[in-house]
């Protein structure tokens, strides 16, 4: 059996490890052990760009299939026209035919 040995002039190969290691995410540096930086405020002149997030108790406009109905219906809507579009079902977004009996319009 021959034994390999290896000599000073062979390549050899070193990993660099970082103590240090960070990442950039949304152009926000992430470090273990760094508090993250103070999240940017929008200017009062431009808050009126912001709209309130949807919730049960908001009705819908006038522009959705069920204008006047509760958010949670629209949801449901919502979701039925995913579910028939992931099936790849023939389906018209302003259409009710398929709809499921709780989803229709009261």
């Amino acid at each position: 059996m021959t034994s390999t040995t290896s000599t000073p002039s062979d390549p050899r190969a070193k990993i660099k490890r970082q103590t240090n290691q960070c990442f950039w995410l949304y152009g926000v540096r992430l470090m273990l052990g760094e508090d993250l930086p103070p999240f940017a405020d929008l200017g009062s002149e431009d808050c009126d760009v912001l709209q309130p997030l949807p919730h049960d108790g908001m009705l819908l406009g006038p522009e959705s299939p069920y204008p006047g109905a509760p958010f949670a219906q629209g949801n449901r809507f919502c979701q039925h026209v995913l579910v028939a579009a992931l099936e790849n079902k023939e389906h018209s977004p302003l259409s009710t035919a398929g709809l499921p009996s709780t989803c229709t319009a009261e």
